[in-house]
């Protein structure tokens, strides 16, 4: 078996390599869209953080616990009438914070 008889697969290469190409156009175009909607997505998100961030009078350096467009983060308690605030995070990952009123 040469390649050329690889290659035309019977008669049917035109159809078979053609559905590959397809196919594997599609997955290729698929990827790229996929990194466009993160690369978005992780923009619209920092607009938003840097938004709540001013609104609660943070310069840029402290982050908001409650955030209304991602409900509460993990390990926050939030109390009634007070928001979080994050004051330190520990090399484990623990968040350590302060109520303010």
């Amino acid at each position: 078996m040469n390649w050329g008889d690889f290659f035309a697969m019977g008669g049917y290469g035109l159809y078979v390599w053609g559905s590959y190409s397809v196919t594997a156009l599609f997955m290729v175009v698929e990827v790229i869209l996929l990194l466009s909607r993160k690369r978005t997505l992780l923009q619209r998100l920092g607009r938003m953080n840097r938004a709540d961030s001013a609104a609660h009078g943070c310069s840029g350096s402290c982050a908001s616990l409650r955030s209304p467009h991602l409900g509460v983060l993990p390990g926050a308690s939030v109390t009634s009438g007070r928001t979080p605030e994050v004051t330190e995070v520990t090399r484990t990952g623990e968040i350590k914070h302060e109520d303010r009123i």
